[in-house]
């Protein structure tokens, strides 16, 4: 579950937590794998530190708050946006586009924006998130596992 860093997030996620243990009244297989702080400024060490340690506070160890952060990049969620891409695309087209002295360079009177150069950096976060939750759900299936093979011993 994506949360932010400011408290009125921390409040919503509250309100989603709480609706979330109604909804596993009716559904107890499900599960909420974790809380992932996004849209923060990466520079921001000491607010995301706090946010962290709120958030576990928040939430007593019952859900954990994933290593994984998703930082604010405004230029590249919008390129990606309006080019119809995932960030791990976006960055491939960054790397093919011509430099930004070339654009200016080729004279031909077209105005050519830079896609972002920050989409990498957006795309490695992502990336990130997606290994965290990967191995999360590798160690839930082995510990699965053993217990099926405790319970059959």
């Amino acid at each position: 579950m994506p949360t932010r860093s400011d408290d009125a997030s921390r409040i919503g996620l509250r309100d989603v937590a709480r609706r979330y243990l109604e909804a596993r009244t009716d559904n107890p297989g499900l599960a909420l794998l974790g809380v992932v702080l996004f849209g923060t400024n990466i520079s921001a060490t000491r607010v995301t530190g706090q946010a962290r340690e709120a958030l576990a506070r928040d939430l007593n160890g019952v859900v954990p708050v994933l290593d994984a952060t998703i930082r604010y990049v405004e230029a590249a969620a919008t390129d990606a946006r309006n080019r119809g891409q995932l960030l791990h695309e976006l960055e491939k087209s960054v790397a093919a586009q011509p430099r930004w002295y070339e654009l200016r360079r080729s004279g031909d009177g077209k105005k050519t924006t830079a896609l972002a150069a920050s989409a990498g950096s957006l795309a490695g976060d992502y990336a990130a998130l997606a290994k965290e939750v990967l191995q999360m759900i590798v160690d839930a299936e082995n510990k699965l596992i053993d217990e099926l093979q405790g319970a059959q011993s």
